[in-house]
């Protein structure tokens, strides 16, 4: 048993390597037909046109890559085994066809490790320059220092924690600047309240007071016990589906925690937030599609009506998950449950197939 799972696991690994390449060097060079003219105007030189499209790929398709690769490896390696009648002397030995692919279930949880760390060593930075390219002007939220710092009218402001359930915030900094953008004033304290859509309350506050027209003189120092400071109706800038793909899993989560409490909206980050999490579970669920769909295809001696089938499951998943989280995105709580709700449905679907291949 074990030389068979030895070969099963090879097979799968040398199917998933050339599947991977296979599909990034045909995103690239389908990418770069679809992008030539705005390619020529941002590269200059070749090497800087590549550099480009493999930024594209990590950035814009690496999220979709891995797990269509593994459905590939999964189908090649059970289909191979079908309509090379493996299949049949696995079941004339007395051997399950699904214990023997096992192992391809094992390395699929180990491709589903692999994408959550390139999705977030590779494909986040790639999605943060993608963002840069597309908006060089905008970006109104910077992460430095674990922080997320808001504009807001003349007030630029952070916050370093976010209780969700009675809208304090600790470890807030707030620099106010009047019309012509200069300094006016900072207020720093351990916690402040939300009291009103607009309008925040600090308590026990360090306020340092500037004067514009003499920049060299030291600041005004006190300490207050109350503050009441009221934001521009604009508070919380509203970030573009790439611009959330580019945060790192940590900022993204304060940020979907943060916008909930400050009065944005918060569906869009929820969506993406958990969208990053489930992303390597579907890996594992693609290779357990991919294998009963693949098995089936000995009754008939043809893979393609299967491979057919399985083009409209990642079609209909993918189409399910990212159109679907966009209706989703308009309730906090549906925008954390869909794309787990999703993963559940298909799982369902493929937990059926396997179990009539069982039978």
């Amino acid at each position: 048993m074990v030389t068979v799972w030895r070969h099963y696991a090879a097979r799968f690994s040398r199917a998933f390597a050339a599947a991977l390449a296979i599909l990034a060097l045909l995103v690239i060079a389908v990418d770069a037909m679809l992008h030539l003219a705005s390619l020529f105007e941002q590269a200059p030189t070749a090497g800087a046109a590549l550099e480009i499209l493999i930024e594209r790929a990590l950035g814009a398709y690496l999220e979709h890559l891995i797990p269509v690769a593994t459905f590939v490896a999964a189908f090649w390696c059970a289909g191979s085994a079908s309509m090379g009648r493996e299949v049949l002397a696995l079941k004339a030995s007395g051997i399950s066809p699904l214990v023997a692919l096992a192992p391809v279930l094992v390395l699929a949880s180990g491709v589903a490790l692999l994408h959550f760390a390139a999705a977030e060593q590779l494909g986040v930075p790639a999605a943060a320059a993608l963002a840069v390219r597309k908006n060089p002007a905008g970006g109104d939220l910077r992460v430095r220092a674990g922080g997320i710092w808001y504009h807001a009218g003349r007030v630029v402001y952070s916050v370093r924690e976010v209780d969700a359930t009675t809208g304090a915030v600790s470890d807030i900094q707030v620099y106010e600047r009047d019309v012509e953008g200069r300094l006016v004033r900072t207020i720093r304290a351990a916690r402040a309240q939300r009291i009103a859509p607009q309008r925040w309350e600090f308590a026990d506050a360090r306020v340092s007071e500037f004067d514009p027209q003499a920049p060299a003189e030291p600041p005004r120092e006190q300490r207050s016990a109350r503050i009441v400071l009221e934001l521009a109706s604009d508070r919380s800038p509203r970030l573009s589906r790439g611009e959330l793909a580019g945060l790192p899993l940590a900022a993204l989560q304060r940020v979907a925690a943060e916008r909930a409490v400050l009065g944005a909206e918060a569906g869009a980050a929820r969506v993406a937030l958990h969208n990053r999490l489930s992303s390597p579970l579907a890996v594992v669920l693609f290779a357990a599609l991919a294998i009963p769909l693949a098995l089936r295809s000995e009754e008939r001696r043809s893979l393609a009506r299967a491979a057919l089938q399985g083009a409209a499951l990642l079609l209909a998943f993918f189409l399910a998950r990212d159109y679907g989280s966009s209706f989703a995105a308009r309730s906090v709580e549906v925008a954390a449950a869909f794309p787990w709700f999703t993963l559940a449905a298909f799982a369902a679907l493929g937990a059926i197939a396997l179990r009539r291949v069982a039978t």
